[in-house]
């Protein structure tokens, strides 16, 4: 029979890759898939119903099967954990796949939308950005965990950042120089890749400018308080 649903259990290089049909018995089970043959093993099937872990690579993959006619549904890997198998049969890709093909039929299923490439690109470069500020937000850390050796120890974490090249010529304790230098030079590297100049050139700021402002009558009671002040 032809074949309705199809599960792909995604990873970086093997894919497992399941699909049954409309009475729900399994017809296309293929438990190793390379990348470079997924996409000519889907483009080579009916248009069918194709369900996916939202993980990395998810709407990419999604885009190239729509492009085939398929639909494509993605949800989260918590929403597909019920349906697996239990035990040691249920912990390799093959039943990842056939449980993420038996979640996709639930009629309660919540799925996540299909990103875009526009919409993907602002995603990640604030994902990137956060990880720039979580290791500049270490190192400046690192440097007071540094001063705590020296009686300066105790000024507070903003004064460090500041003034951290004032204590060096106060100590001559070469080892320590070296550090703190090394933490401060790497710490303000870090802080200077700020993305909000890259936002301000893309054309969704354009109607995001354009927009009116939001009237009191549909703040909340904290938000009109803080615009009279």
């Amino acid at each position: 029979m032809t074949i309705v649903t199809v599960g792909i259990d995604l990873a970086k290089n093997i894919f497992a890759v399941h699909g049954v049909d409309a009475t729900g018995k399994p017809s296309l089970v293929h438990p190793c898939v390379t990348r470079n043959k997924l996409l000519e093993l889907i483009a080579a099937l009916p248009a069918c119903l194709i369900d996916m872990d939202a993980c990395s690579g998810a709407h990419h993959w999604a885009r190239e099967f729509q492009k085939h006619g398929h639909t494509v549904r993605l949800m989260t890997s918590k929403l597909v954990a019920p349906y697996r198998l239990s035990g040691n049969r249920g912990k390799n890709n093959a039943a990842d796949a056939a449980a993420i093909c038996e979640a996709v039929t639930r009629a309660r299923m919540r799925f996540v939308p299909i990103k875009s490439i526009e919409q993907q690109g602002p995603l990640m470069a604030h994902r990137a950005r956060q990880g720039f500020v979580e290791q500049r937000t270490a190192t400046f850390n690192r440097i007071r965990g540094l001063f705590w050796e020296f009686p300066c120890s105790t000024c507070p974490l903003g004064f460090v950042v500041r003034h951290t090249p004032v204590f060096w010529d106060r100590y001559a304790c070469v080892p320590w120089q070296w550090s703190t230098r090394r933490c401060w030079q790497r710490g303000h590297r870090l802080g200077s890749g700020d993305v909000g100049p890259f936002f301000q050139k893309m054309p969704a700021m354009d109607s995001y400018r354009r927009a009116p402002p939001v009237q009191p009558r549909f703040l909340g009671v904290r938000d009109c308080r803080l615009q009279r002040q």
